[in-house]
């Protein structure tokens, strides 16, 4: 398989490769879709199917709609039944940690493996994680058929909220690297912005992994020029 010919994009603060020679229509899991920039661009820009999953039926009942996006009012998590959402003032800032948060109600939730088997999804191009603290189980929990037929996730870890969590996010990242998976934290101080890419699948060379590597600097090093 010859090596993978790329744009390294960041998109709503998730960074991800882009295949500007890709043909086929993508298909792209937006978890925690919020109000739905995300899934506009990957349908726009990708000309993706999108299934967008948002666990707060507000924000839900406004996102944009199209042939290409399909909103699932639910919360992606370990399992299928409900979880809890604690919801702020704030609609951005409601998550699955409580103590900031004003109050509280149950939501339904999907595992990804099972709603893969209901839609017979035989490949994922794009998995986008934004989940407010339930992504450590749901990497944790991912079936090795979900995983190996996936070509990429960019994954937005809360260990900002809970420094605990750092022992399980390096757990979880040697995991997908002992499966094979390149795997790259593009935040400078946190697990904000980590990119796992499935090298069976979306092959790199070593100068194409040291790229992403020099860009995630280079980017903050401009960050950091922009604020003078």
């Amino acid at each position: 398989m010859s090596p993978t010919r790329f744009i390294i994009s960041k998109v709503c603060d998730h960074t991800l490769l882009v295949q500007p020679e890709s043909k086929a229509r993508p298909i792209v899991l937006d978890c925690g879709a919020n109000r739905g920039r995300f899934a506009e661009w990957a349908a726009n820009t990708l000309g993706a199917h999108v299934y967008s999953f948002e666990a707060d039926p507000t924000l839900a009942s406004e996102m944009p709609r199209n042939d290409y996006v399909t909103v699932i009012n639910a919360a992606i998590a370990d399992r299928d039944g409900s979880v809890t959402l604690y919801k702020s003032d704030n609609l951005d800032a409601s998550s699955f940690f409580g103590p900031q948060s004003s109050s509280a109600f149950q939501v339904a939730s999907r595992s990804i493996d099972s709603f893969v088997q209901e839609k017979r999804i035989p490949a994922i191009d794009l998995i986008k994680i934004d989940i407010e603290g339930w992504e450590l189980p749901v990497l944790e929990t991912l079936s090795a058929s979900v995983i190996n037929s996936t070509k990429q996730i960019t994954c937005e870890f809360h260990d900002f909220l809970d420094r605990g969590q750092i022992p399980r996010i390096r757990r979880i990242i040697s995991n997908f690297q002992d499966r094979g998976w390149f795997v790259v934290n593009m935040a400078i101080r946190t697990y904000g912005d980590v990119l796992f890419i499935n090298q069976s699948l979306l092959p790199l060379t070593f100068l194409q992994r040291a790229r992403i590597c020099i860009h995630k600097y280079a980017s903050a090093v401009m960050r950091v020029y922009g604020r003078l």
